[in-house]
């Protein structure tokens, strides 16, 4: 008992500073999957170019950035719409929005990009999760 009653002032302690929340558990399953289809089709795009913070990335890159920040910053990412938003939509650095550029158009809102590309993409296979 002795330890919780310490458990739950640390806890209390830690809100009334302004902590962060403890980290949630990862997206569900299926979500996660919708996750890594976006950003496999992401960085299966050798044409278009992702930039961040005025830097123009690949794909492959940007995909491999994006798991990244997804891994370190995605605690209470719940659905592919909220990683778009909160992690794949701007930089947590500078506020900037990132932008993909796409041969013969115009750049646009990374977000926007996004999820016409999670949009686009196939149904998944029953019982098939990726990675």
């Amino acid at each position: 008992m002795k330890g919780a009653a310490a458990a739950l002032a640390a806890l209390a302690l830690a809100a009334a500073l302004g902590a962060p929340p403890p980290a949630r558990a990862a997206p569900p399953p299926h979500e996660q999957q919708r996750i890594e289809r976006l950003l496999d089709a992401l960085a299966a795009d050798s044409r278009s170019r992702f930039v961040r913070n005025g830097t123009a990335y690949s794909g492959a890159d940007a995909a491999r950035f994006l798991r990244a920040k997804l891994r370190a910053q995605g605690q209470g990412i719940a659905s592919a719409e909220a990683f778009i938003e909160r992690i794949a939509s701007r930089s947590g650095t500078t506020g900037q929005p990132y932008r993909v550029c796409t041969p013969g158009s115009e750049c646009m809102d990374a977000g926007a990009h996004l999820r016409a590309l999670l949009a686009a993409l196939p149904p998944a296979r029953p019982g098939h999760l990726a990675r």
